[in-house]
C-alpha cells in the first residue's frame, strides 16, 4: 500500500512537468487552429493531477476536500476539450466546434463545477464522504450523489465521441504514416485503460490523470512533433502513391506534410525527412517552385533543372491551394509533371518545319528561276526570227 502511494505521487509530480513541458512547447505551434483546444485540454489535466496531488498528501480532511473540489475543475472540462479537439483535427463537428456548440458542450462541466463547491447543501455530487488510505496517505472514496452519474455519463460520452474520431481519422491515413497512426490510436486508448482498471478495482489508486498526461504527450507527438494538421486526411485523397507525376503537400506554414515517391525521387529525399521542413528546404534544387508556394491562387510555371549528369530537364509545376469545408486555406497542393520527352519532341518538330521551309526556298526559287530563263529564252528567239514565233529547244 505505501508503494502504490508512492507511485501516485510519482506519477502526477511527472504529469505536472510534463503537462508544463507541453504548454511551453504549444507556445510554438500557436498558428494552428486545433492548438486553442489542445491548450485548453492541457490546462484542465494539469488542474486536475495537480489538485489530485494536494489532495492526496493533504494534511487534514479539510484541505482534501477542498483540492477534492478544485480538482473537479480540470475533471469538468476535460471532455469538453477532448472533444472540441479530435473534433478540429478529424475536420467532424469542427464547424460547430468553433461555434456556439462549444458553450452549449460547457453548460454540463459549469453546473457541474457549481454544484461541487456547494455539495454540502445538497449532496448531488457527493451523498457520503468517506475517506481510504493508500500507504501514509489518504484518499476521498466517496458515495456519488445524482448529478455525479449524469456528469459521468456526459463526459464519457464527450471522450469516446472523441476517442472515435481520432481513430477513425488515424485509419484513414495512408501506410505512410503508420508511426503516426499507431501513435494517436495509443493515446486514445490510454486513459480508457486507466479508467477501467480502477472501475474494476484492480486498482486501488486512480490513475487516470497520469494516463491522460501520457495520452496528450502522444497525443503532441503524433500531431505537431509529425506535423499531421488537417490537411493531410484531404491531400491523401488526391494523391495517389503509383502517379508519376511528384506531389507534394504543404500546410499554411510552408511545411511539407506529405509526399508521394515520384516526389522523393525527384526531390531526392525521403517522406519521413522530408515531413516538417520548409518548402525552402525540399526545394532547393528548384528554387523557382518557392515563388509558386506563396500566392493564395493557384499558379503554373515550366520550369528546368539541370541533372548532375550535365542533361537538361523540363517541368511543369502547378501550385493549388487547398480548402477545408469552410473554404480557410488548409495549405497548397504542388504538382510536378516531367514534360522533357514533349520538349524534345518539340524540338525536333521545330527543327523539321525549319528544314522543310529552306528546302521549299530552294525548290519554289529554282522553279521560279527556270520560267524566267524560258521567257527570256522565247524573247531572244523570237528576236533573231524578226518577230515570228520560233520553237523552243
Amino acid at each position: 500500500m505505501l508503494l502504490e502511494g508512492i507511485i501516485s505521487i510519482i506519477s502526477l509530480s511527472i504529469g505536472i512537468l510534463l503537462c508544463v513541458i507541453l504548454i511551453y512547447l504549444l507556445h510554438h505551434h500557436k498558428k494552428e487552429e486545433s492548438s486553442t483546444f489542445f491548450l485548453m485540454l492541457i490546462v484542465s489535466i494539469l488542474v486536475w493531477a495537480t489538485a489530485f496531488m494536494f489532495e492526496i498528501i493533504a494534511s487534514s480532511e479539510n484541505l482534501m476536500m477542498l483540492f477534492a473540489k478544485i480538482q473537479y475543475i480540470g475533471v469538468s472540462l476535460v471532455p469538453v476539450a477532448w472533444f472540441s479537439f479530435c473534433s478540429i483535427y478529424a475536420g467532424k463537428f469542427d464547424n460547430m466546434v468553433r461555434g456556439r456548440l462549444f458553450y452549449l458542450l460547457t453548460i454540463i462541466p459549469i453546473l457541474t463545477i457549481i454544484l461541487v463547491f456547494t455539495n454540502e447543501s445538497h449532496g448531488l455530487i457527493w451523498s457520503k464522504i468517506d475517506f481510504s488510505d493508500i500507504g501514509v496517505y489518504k484518499i476521498l472514496t466517496p458515495i456519488h450523489g445524482t448529478w455525479f452519474w449524469i456528469h459521468t455519463t456526459y463526459s464519457y460520452l464527450l471522450i469516446a465521441t472523441g476517442s472515435l474520431l481520432i481513430i477513425w481519422k488515424s485509419l484513414s491515413i495512408s501506410s505512410t504514416h503508420t508511426k503516426r497512426s499507431i501513435l494517436l490510436i495509443s493515446a486514445v486508448v490510454l486513459p480508457w485503460i486507466a479508467n477501467i482498471l480502477y472501475l474494476l478495482k484492480i486498482m486501488k489508486s486512480d490513475y487516470t490523470a497520469p494516463a491522460f498526461v501520457a495520452s496528450i504527450s502522444l497525443l503532441f507527438l503524433g500531431v505537431y512533433g509529425y506535423k499531421l494538421v488537417n490537411v493531410i486526411p484531404i491531400a491523401r485523397n488526391i494523391v495517389v502513391e503509383g502517379l508519376d507525376d511528384a506531389v507534394v503537400v504543404l500546410d499554411k506554414n510552408y511545411r511539407v506534410v506529405d509526399m508521394n515517391p515520384s516526389a522523393e525521387r525527384l526531390l531526392e529525399i525521403s517522406t519521413d525527412k522530408a515531413i516538417g521542413l520548409e518548402a525552402s528546404q525540399v526545394f532547393d534544387r528548384c528554387p523557382e517552385v518557392i515563388d509558386l508556394c506563396r500566392p493564395k491562387k493557384s499558379e503554373k510555371r515550366s520550369i528546368c533543372i539541370k541533372e548532375k549528369n550535365g542533361s537538361i530537364k523540363y517541368y511543369d509545376v502547378k501550385a493549388s491551394p487547398l480548402y477545408d469545408k469552410s473554404k480557410r486555406i488548409l495549405g497548397r497542393l504542388i504538382v510536378i509533371r516531367d514534360i522533357t520527352e514533349i520538349k524534345q519532341t518539340e524540338s525536333e518538330l521545330k527543327e523539321k518545319i525549319e528544314e522543310l521551309e529552306r528546302y521549299k526556298k530552294v525548290t519554289v526559287g529554282r522553279e521560279l528561276k527556270m520560267i524566267e530563263l524560258k521567257k527570256q529564252i522565247e524573247e531572244l528567239q523570237r528576236k533573231l526570227s524578226g518577230g515570228g514565233d520560233v520553237p523552243v529547244f
